[in-house]
């Protein structure tokens, strides 16, 4: 495993259990929003999003209502995207299948959540979705191109940001479902960074006609650092 994709694989995980920790101790939106924006900047949405999830789950603790979440939104909408994927990690811990909030919520971000969703069941579920190749029971037709976008962020994790391994998994998939898992790939690989250019060489030829998915992702990351003032060199 290259050494600087696993020192950020490593940084990322340590920054977003330390904001779930957070999130669940605080009593203050306003403060909390106030300490996360102290993560460096790299890394920032990665803290957003696992206070998201956090908050999500204690919302969902309490009922249907996101009320806690919903603050949280309004006191960090620069960090939406993340605030949206965070939400659909604690759906997918929860496997949630009635979902009432969904109607009050932006539409045009409600992608953000079935990704979110499908990265988590991609991490924790991984038999059943990535050797099983099932999508849960929650997932709708609707969703299916989000989930699988979340499930393509988790396999650049799992397996280590080695792209023979991702080309070995990506075989055994359905082919229509690869434009979303490379797009999710290309999400991942840019998002967590500390790679260098022969590995991204490989990517690409891994991924061949689904090469442009895999810069649509990259896109996609740095359109979201853009928002949220999180841009990197």
């Amino acid at each position: 495993m290259n050494s600087g994709i696993a020192s950020n694989m490593e940084r990322i995980k340590t920054i977003f259990q330390h904001s779930q920790e957070l999130a669940s101790q605080s009593t203050s939106v306003p403060d909390l929003v106030l300490i996360l924006k102290k993560t460096e900047t790299e890394f920032l949405p990665v803290a957003f999003e696992g206070a998201a999830m956090a908050i999500a789950l204690k919302d969902f603790s309490e009922g249907d209502a996101i009320t806690n979440w919903t603050e949280f939104l309004d006191a960090s909408k620069t960090f939406a995207c993340h605030l949206y994927i965070g939400l659909g990690w604690a759906v997918g811990k929860e496997r949630k299948m009635d979902l009432p909030f969904l109607d009050a919520l932006n539409r045009n971000m409600q992608f953000r959540i079935w990704d979110g969703c499908g990265y988590y069941d991609g991490i924790f579920k991984h038999r059943q979705v990535i050797k099983g190749l099932n999508r849960l029971e929650h997932i709708q037709p609707k969703d299916h191109q989000a989930y699988d976008e979340g499930l393509g962020r988790s396999l650049w994790y799992t397996c280590n940001g080695e792209e023979s391994k991702i080309a070995k998994i990506m075989e055994s998939f359905p082919a229509k479902r690869h434009s979303d898992l490379w797009r999710g790939i290309g999400i991942a690989c840019a998002f967590v960074g500390g790679f260098d250019e022969p590995i991204l060489k490989k990517l690409l030829i891994a991924a061949g006609p689904h090469s442009i998915q895999l810069g649509i992702g990259a896109v996609m990351v740095a359109k979201s650092r853009i928002e949220s003032d999180c841009k990197t060199e």
